[in-house]
């Protein structure tokens, strides 16, 4: 087992090398442009001690709209007054659980001349999945928001400090968002940027104390799951539509899966190729059919942007590698797209699985729903 081990871990370093070759990237590691590169949230905690916490704000529990999924406990300062009718929140059913929209709650500090502090807890609603993380940056991105931080906590929510206007203000927000049932709830705390220095360990701190006392359970996206010959599966979710698969033996199967909101125009594309490590053809002949299948659409391959990390592959899996590529319109009648190649090495098969999607800055939520979407394919690749 050892030795076949090692075999595999040979052929797998000869096709990252042709792959290498065959699309032309600039190196193992392309840079990251600075435009991604996203700084991780200042901390202030250390301005403001636990005791001197304590002493300024007051704990809050609050069961807002009578759902018990939104009960929530924190700490406010001392002084703030609550809205009484927050505005904004509208349900799709009574009951309140299932989607809540806009403002939930709204606090306001104590009276100023120029501007005073706000505390929120919005809800959005959650329809595809996706991370915490790309929703809150395609929230952000979208409303024109300065990003100043965000960092990913343990439990998949973010924490995050943005700069916006709020009537002619300058506003430094402190923000929470988190993922409860079929909802992001956003916890934020805004502070006039001329007060800011002043209040921004206590901003940070109030943030933190939040929590939800009966989170419901994240809702993900239903998924499917298809089956070759009884041998192989993968799942894909429920808004993907799966074309008839071409099952040319046991040694070779393909299947596509497309996403469409408008089922007119493709949103992206999911190609799943399995090859039998039997069969007379080599990674780096079935590469070059895939480069010339990208180009056939007037697409050409660029660099390498990233390597993808981070998932978790079935235990049949001996090695596995994913890299993401720019890919351009050579016409320039569609909108730049990236390249995600996938190639996963078992006992028996080869699996090479491309998507084609929308590029990040040209449309990050599509980009982001995509990014998901292919994570759930690759990562349940299975017997």
């Amino acid at each position: 087992m050892r030795q076949k081990r090692a075999g595999m871990k040979k052929i797998f370093a000869f096709f990252m090398l042709a792959v290498m070759v065959v699309l032309g990237a600039q190196g193992a590691w392309a840079q990251i442009t600075d435009k991604n590169i996203i700084r991780v949230v200042p901390h202030y905690l250390d301005e403001l001690s636990d005791v001197d916490f304590l002493a300024k704000s007051t704990p809050i529990k609050e069961q807002p709209l009578g759902d018990r999924f939104l009960s929530y406990e924190i700490r406010l300062p001392l002084g703030w007054t609550k809205v009484e009718d927050a505005g904004g929140a509208s349900t799709q059913r009574q009951g309140v659980s299932s989607r809540v929209l806009g403002v939930v709650t709204k606090y306001f500090g104590p009276t100023r001349i120029d501007a005073l502090d706000l505390f929120q807890i919005e809800a959005m609603t959650l329809d595809y999945e996706m991370s915490v993380r790309n929703w809150f940056l395609n929230y952000i991105f979208a409303r024109g928001y300065t990003l100043q931080g965000l960092e990913t906590l343990g439990d998949g929510s973010i924490e995050a400090q943005y700069v916006t206007l709020v009537r002619d203000n300058a506003y430094v927000y402190r923000v929470r968002a988190i993922a409860n049932g079929p909802r992001v709830m956003i916890i934020s705390y805004a502070v006039p940027e001329q007060h800011w220095q002043k209040e921004r360990a206590m901003q940070e701190r109030v943030i933190r104390s939040f929590k939800f006392t009966s989170p419901e359970k994240t809702q993900s996206e239903h998924t499917r799951t298809y089956t070759f010959l009884d041998m192989l599966r993968f799942d894909y979710p429920s808004s993907w539509r799966l074309i008839t698969p071409n099952i040319y033996s046991t040694e070779g199967m393909d299947a596509k899966l497309v996403s469409s909101v408008d089922k007119r125009t493709v949103s992206g594309e999911i190609d799943v190729r399995i090859i039998s490590t039997e069969l007379d053809t080599s990674l780096a002949d079935e590469v070059k059919y895939l480069k010339e299948d990208i180009r056939e659409r007037g697409l050409s391959i660029g660099q390498m942007i990233e390597i993808g990390e981070g998932y978790q592959f079935q235990d049949h899996v001996l090695y596995n590698r994913i890299e993401i590529y720019e890919s351009k319109d050579e016409s320039r009648k569609v909108q730049d797209h990236e390249l995600w190649l996938a190639v996963l090495v078992e006992d028996r098969y080869y699996y090479i699985i491309t998507m084609l999607t929308p590029g990040r800055m040209s449309d990050f939520y599509t980009w982001a729903k995509n990014n998901e979407a292919f994570q759930v394919v690759v990562e349940s690749i299975r017997p």
